[in-house]
């Protein structure tokens, strides 16, 4: 099953390659190769409490490429990245990794019907609480292939009402044999009426129907609201409704919402969302109730910007609506113009994780420290730390701490 499903994320390259060679010369049509080196030394290359494999040094290399082309008919992107991972010490085998974004719309009639195609192919957490990529080269992580089709059509009976309705289907699938694919067919009924320029009703139906290795559900979701935009970029939306959920384990009701603040001014930006919905675990093929609230703000001064972020996420396992993981998500990050062609980086991430499961907890503190010099225009050099703390007092594996000197040279084409 994993291998049928495998050609997917190949789609994208095949067409960016024919695309390649059918517009090389069209004035809208850009390409921009490039190539990162990163020379890495680790303290913890085990990534466990005794650091039991001592360090390691790691070299990467990364050639990409950028595209872009822009069509009355056809617009794309695609932004490609392979990468070589290679342990000097051999503690590791070397890796081969990939990271795709391609996304593509063709305008079948203009401003009227249209099918957006998008493919992403990266490493991602299989673990929801918490995004495992940030703390570890590999653990509780896979290679994770998204491709997306979705027809749509914008049809306005009068002057004020737009209707969208479409479909799409998705294709998720994971390099690790045990987690869980997907296949999504979605039925979609957008409606906004707007009443002013600035205020507008909006209501949305969604059909869906999963099958996620033969865990089969169907999900109704029904929603309407408001959304109010009273200045530049600057909106409140409100939406509200029902979620019916049909799986093999019975049949759920629940209240669904998503709301959205945002606020962009000269120099701030402040942004607030809550939303509830249910998700596939990849990794226990169980339906989850997901709940999360965010904040966030960012301020940008003369010579740099500055921001935070705060969130919670609460996992429901379903049916019982059993609570299994809460988890507090903190951030703050400040870029810094040195000099004309110097900028220096600072972040700190704090997370906890309340695991309900294994009655404990979990505190992830990150600290990232970097320095970028702009050589030329088609150059960067940085030089990088990192500093992870992981403490559990019941979770042997949640006790870690790693550091990371990263030296880094970019060049673009």
């Amino acid at each position: 099953m994993k291998i049928k499903r495998k050609f997917a994320h190949q789609l994208f390259p095949v067409i960016a390659a024919l695309a390649l060679a059918g517009t090389a010369q069209a004035a809208d049509f850009t390409f921009t190769p490039g190539i990162t080196v990163n020379e890495e030394f680790t303290d913890n290359i085990a990534e466990d409490k005794d650091k039991t494999l001592g360090s390691e040094f790691i070299t990467r290399a990364m050639p990409g490429i950028t595209a872009r082309y822009m069509a009355p008919f056809w617009t794309w992107d695609l932004n490609y990245k392979y990468e070589y991972r290679y342990y000097a010490r051999e503690k590791f085998d070397n890796e081969d990794l990939h990271h795709l974004a391609a996304r593509s719309r063709l305008n079948l009639i203009d401003e009227v019907m249209f099918i957006d195609i998008s493919d992403t192919y990266e490493r991602v957490s299989l673990d929801q609480s918490r995004d495992r990529t940030l703390e570890s080269l590999r653990s509780d992580q896979s290679d994770q292939n998204n491709f997306t089709v979705a027809p749509g059509l914008v049809l306005r009976p009068t002057e004020r009402l737009i209707l969208r309705p479409g479909a799409s289907y998705q294709n998720i699938w994971y390099k690790d044999p045990g987690a869980v694919d997907r296949n999504i067919y979605n039925g979609i009924m957008g409606l906004s009426y707007q009443f002013t320029e600035k205020f507008s009703l909006i209501a949305n139906y969604l059909f869906s129907y999963t099958d996620a290795e033969g865990n089969l559900s169907r999900a109704h979701n029904a929603m309407g609201g408001i959304q109010y935009e009273y200045a530049k970029d600057s909106f409140i939306s409100i939406q509200g409704g029902n979620s019916w959920l049909n799986t093999s384990d019975g049949v759920y009701s629940n209240p669904i919402w998503n709301v959205a603040i945002n606020y962009a001014g000269s120099r701030f930006n402040l942004r607030a969302s809550t939303g509830e919905k249910y998700d596939n675990d990849p990794s226990t093929n169980k339906v989850t109730l997901n709940t999360s609230h965010n904040v966030g703000i960012d301020y940008v001064f003369e010579k740099g910007k500055f921001g935070l972020t705060s969130g919670i996420l609460r996992l429901e396992e379903m049916p019982d609506n059993r609570v299994t993981t809460v988890s507090y998500n903190n951030s703050a990050n400040l870029s810094y113009q040195i000099f004309t062609d110097w900028e220096g980086r600072v972040s700190y991430t704090y997370n906890y994780i309340d695991d309900r499961e294994q009655d404990s907890y979990t505190t992830t503190s990150i600290v990232n420290t970097g320095l970028t010099w702009l050589y030329s225009p088609d150059v960067r050099i940085s030089l990088n730390y990192q500093n992870l703390h992981m403490y559990s007092p019941d979770i042997e594996e949640d006790n870690k701490d790693i550091n990371n000197v990263i030296l880094q040279v970019s060049k673009t084409f």
